[in-house]
């Protein structure tokens, strides 16, 4: 999709490009180029009268103006290429320096068409920016919600502003959970082989220090931390895990009397 967002810009302005370069050529006079110089072929008229010329276009218009005083070739394909290039970026980004403009009817529908495709592009470029750049860091939109949903909250009921401290600050440790918890389904969502690897990385991590599965072996952690289930509470919560081994990553726990930390357990 990323790559797609280039090949949508270039592709038109290719196009346009040649269409415009084509139109200059045809409505205009016919091109001798005489010691690599452009030479304009008349019916009547003045030389310096661009209005006499026979047949009139925005490259004979430009030839006029701009390209007599600069040492631009005009009769080379690649120059004048650039030349309708130039014009059509321009154009598309709505810069509009009006040095190269439409003579003719199809020019003038040409320049319309280009201006409205811009204006399309330029719309279609801001939304895909915009939904990449807020894709790009999920838990924090999360993160943004809810904080501003709390805080609407806090606000309509008039809390005291003790429980709005602690209550920002549970919405900044779930932010870290909810990114934990996205990184395991994540890992479970992989094929076996790759599940059990990244399982044993993190077993090594998180339960290396824990003294009760020391000496066991790496395959066994992993599976174990296949099976384990993480949860996350706030402070003074009271935890309700019967027959469960339960093991502190983060914080401290009050249990029978101890004070458990990490790599503790109960």
């Amino acid at each position: 999709h990323r790559a797609g967002i280039p090949i949508l810009f270039a592709l038109p302005c290719h196009t346009t490009a040649c269409l415009w370069g084509f139109l200059g050529g045809v409505g205009g006079p016919d091109l001798e180029c005489q010691a690599g110089r452009p030479v304009l072929q008349f019916d009547v008229g003045d030389l310096h009268d661009p209005l006499s010329w026979r047949g009139r276009s925005w490259l004979t218009a430009a030839l006029a103006r701009r390209f007599r005083r600069t040492p631009f070739d005009i009769c080379q394909p690649g120059l004048r290429y650039l030349a309708s290039l130039y014009w059509v970026l321009v154009t598309l980004t709505s810069i509009g320096y009006g040095d190269m403009l439409p003579v003719t009817p199809a020019e003038y529908f040409v320049c319309c068409l280009a201006m409205l495709a811009g204006s399309l592009i330029t719309t279609y470029l801001i939304g895909t920016g915009c939904h990449l750049l807020s894709n790009i860091r999920p838990e924090r939109q999360s993160y943004q919600r809810r904080m501003d949903g709390f805080n609407v909250l806090a606000t309509e009921l008039e809390f005291p502003k003790d429980l709005r401290v602690h209550g920002r600050e549970y919405v900044r440790q779930a932010t870290a959970f909810e990114h934990t918890k996205r990184s395991l389904k994540l890992v479970k969502e992989l094929g076996l082989s790759v599940r059990q690897a990244i399982n044993q990385e993190i077993a090594a991590e998180l339960l290396g220090d824990v003294w009760i599965f020391r000496g066991t072996s790496s395959p066994f952690r992993g599976d174990l931390m296949d099976r384990m289930v993480p949860h996350f509470y706030s402070p003074a919560e009271v935890l309700r895990h019967e027959a469960s081994l339960c093991v502190v990553h983060g914080g401290a726990f009050a249990h029978k009397g101890r004070i458990l930390i990490h790599p503790m357990f109960w």
